[in-house]
């Protein structure tokens, strides 16, 4: 009778205790596979913040980088060729009249030279 009335227990309690363990078991797989759904979402976000921030970076090297070192300007020049400097002709040049302004430096010009050559004939005499 003691092993019949254990056996009834056994099957009454034993068969909650496998639910409850069963129903663990769906929980825990679950979470895994949620973890998992994380662990890729968070993934795919970091990848596509380090693209982002090659972009910028790429956006910096070629704004800033120039500016601040020679090997950048050296980058920037070969990337940008000079441009080609116009070639008038002679012609043009010479026969065309000087303007006042180009009178009036002229004027200066010749001023400031004479009296730098005024300051060396007189430095010049000193030393003899």
């Amino acid at each position: 009778m003691g092993s019949a009335i254990r056996q009834f227990l056994r099957d009454l309690f034993g068969s909650r205790v496998i639910s409850s363990l069963e129903l663990q078991l769906l929980q825990l797989r679950q979470d895994f596979e949620k973890r998992l759904q994380d662990k890729d979402q968070v993934i795919t976000e970091l990848r596509t913040e380090r693209a982002i921030m090659q972009g910028r970076m790429m956006i910096y090297e070629n704004t800033i980088m120039p500016l601040a070192s020679r090997a950048g300007a050296q980058v920037v020049a070969a990337s940008n060729p000079a441009k080609p400097k116009p070639n008038f002709p002679a012609e043009l040049m010479v026969d065309r009249p000087k303007t006042k302004w180009e009178l009036v430096q002229d004027e200066h010009n010749k001023m400031l030279e004479e009296l730098d050559r005024q300051e060396r004939e007189a430095k010049a005499s000193m030393k003899e």
